[in-house]
């Protein structure tokens, strides 16, 4: 195990996980770690989410509130100085704490490290184009800004949260990216761990991905209302490309102005689809040509969101 690393307290928000809850929690019991607590903070789920996770010895809590409140509350009921934020459908690999914990106690200024994510449902073409997209995008930035900063598969620092004033528990999504940002304002950085991995049960079905990222989309909106600089105008506002450029499709059979407008927005697609493609081509020639659509789809989906949010 080498030197001795400080104990952490693994929280997971849930609500009807039934389906993978169980399989997450085994993962989280096989961990090769010494020392840790776990904590289950629940929306009061309508499956047997909790009477499943009762079978494992773990800390059981409600919530009525927000995601940002369930957070709170498994922060304030935790014992030890590391909170590592894991989801109800991911599955840890046995040694993804320790790679973290091994970096984030190697420096006082790091808040929180992230991992690798991948697809665990990998037999959906639909999950894994959403998972191996997300995997190629921090395999080329990381995760060492606030703005891209979230909770899903990640260790923090509780010191920095209780800083910066805990979560928004107005938010129901983004809360993640808006402590960080305030995190990151005190001085504190993110990086990645990229030895540590983790799978993820992304949704294979277009409906429930559909209704996720109108869901991602709210908090995306309340982000920018709260602070405007984080992603700054042209990077919150992106997604909105994709309705216009459809739009402008559909008119271009009828108004002649519109024909140019789909022009340069087809030359803007193509090359858009060849930088989200290109990193992604070493999983594989169809995962390549599918991801350009799936990212469509979530920017349609972002962009619905972000519309509910501002109605």
């Amino acid at each position: 195990m080498g030197r001795q690393l400080p104990p952490v307290s693994i929280i997971i928000p849930t609500k009807n996980e039934e389906k993978t809850i169980k399989n997450t929690l085994e993962s989280i019991f096989n961990l090769k770690y010494p020392k840790y607590e776990v904590i289950l903070v629940d929306g009061h789920s309508q499956d047997k989410t909790v009477e499943i996770a009762s079978r494992f010895p773990v800390k059981i809590y409600y919530d009525k509130g927000t995601l940002g409140s369930a957070r709170n509350i498994g922060v304030r009921h935790s014992r030890y100085d590391f909170i590592a934020w894991i989801d109800g459908d991911h599955h840890l690999t046995p040694n993804w704490l320790q790679r973290i914990m091994e970096k984030i106690t190697r420096d006082e200024n790091l808040a929180g490290v992230g991992g690798k994510m991948l697809p665990f449902n990998k037999s959906s073409l639909l999950a894994s184009c959403e998972g191996f997209e997300l995997f190629s995008w921090h395999e080329k930035k990381g995760v060492k800004t606030a703005k891209s900063f979230g909770t899903d598969g990640t260790v923090w620092r509780k010191k920095p949260i209780i800083q910066a004033g805990y979560f928004d528990e107005d938010f129901n999504a983004g809360e993640d990216v808006d402590l960080g940002h305030r995190i990151f304002k005190l001085g504190y950085k993110f990086e990645t761990a990229h030895r540590a991995v983790l799978y993820h049960v992304f949704e294979d079905n277009i409906k429930d991905f559909f209704k996720h990222h109108v869901w991602y989309g709210r908090g995306r909106m309340k982000i920018w209302r709260k602070h405007p600089k984080v992603w700054g105008f042209v990077g919150t506002f992106y997604p909105f490309f994709y309705p216009v450029f459809l739009v402008s499709i559909i008119l271009s059979f009828l108004l002649r102005p519109f024909a140019i407008l789909a022009t340069l927005g087809f030359l803007i697609f193509l090359f858009r689809s060849y930088q989200i493609a290109k990193p992604v081509k070493k999983f594989g020639l169809k995962f390549a040509l599918c991801i350009p659509f799936v990212a469509t789809l979530r920017c349609l989906a972002w962009s619905w969101g972000m519309i509910k949010e501002l109605l």
